[in-house]
């Protein structure tokens, strides 16, 4: 216990012995005047009202100290929650990284220009399934498969923050490292080989779904087995 917090309990215990003390001697009044005398009592009581009256102003200091702190605390933990957040974790743009990779692997590191080219390509055919699968529902006009289109925004951003790294690795790299940088390219490559995967399967099992409309083959539980495949793996490369 902080000694605001201290400071709070014992000044409310205080104010506690001093209120009972007064209401005992209201209840004994008579006793007390008859053993004491009227001007004792008066003056007992005086003594009494003043000790409660500056133990309750203790109270209320304390705990205008401990509420400003607290305060304070809910304020430094709200700045933090609006602080910015790391730019892998921001949503991250497409274009802008394919127009990095491309300006990246034609200057500085020419040498992984086939690395970053399949990159590039790789944010591209994210792009591709995207505008396929929303061209799709317009076309259908299906408003109650919207939310797959927000499962591919989850898989691109996916996508995305695996490239923003090896960005990230390219400004701290010296030139000398590039095998260190070229194994952090093909990793990469290799994550969204493997989710881009699970996107054109993704895709494709929404078509079939829109195709069986209105038909008994019509089977969702495959597009949800797709869903949470996708969502699970971008899940564990948080």
């Amino acid at each position: 216990m902080n000694r605001k917090k201290k400071g709070a309990v014992l000044s409310a215990l205080l104010l506690l012995i001093m209120s009972v003390a007064l209401l005992l001697m209201t209840l004994e009044k008579d006793n007390l005047i008859i053993y004491f005398g009227i001007a004792s009592y008066r003056t007992l009581r005086t003594v009494l009202l003043a000790a409660e009256g500056a133990a309750l102003l203790l109270f209320l200091i304390c705990c205008a100290r401990s509420m400003k702190k607290e305060k304070k605390a809910e304020t430094l933990v709200s700045q933090d929650d609006k602080s910015p957040a790391l730019s892998v974790k921001e949503r991250l743009q497409n274009d802008s990284l394919r127009k990095i990779l491309s300006q990246e692997a034609s200057g500085r590191w020419k040498a992984l220009s086939g690395e970053l080219s399949e990159t590039g390509h790789q944010l591209e055919q994210m792009d591709t399934y995207q505008e396929r699968l929303h061209t799709l529902l317009q076309e259908n006009d299906i408003k109650a498969l919207s939310d797959t289109e927000e499962v591919l925004e989850q898989a691109e951003q996916g996508l995305c923050q695996n490239v923003r790294k090896i960005i990230n690795y390219m400004s701290v790299f010296d030139d000398k490292d590039v095998e260190l940088l070229r194994a952090s390219v093909k990793a990469a490559n290799e994550k969204n080989r493997e989710q881009l995967t699970q996107v054109r399967d993704f895709v494709v099992a929404v078509t079939d779904f829109v195709n069986q409309q209105g038909t008994v083959h019509q089977d969702p539980d495959l597009l949800n087995t797709y869903k949470s495949m996708i969502l699970e793996t971008l899940k564990e490369e948080s």
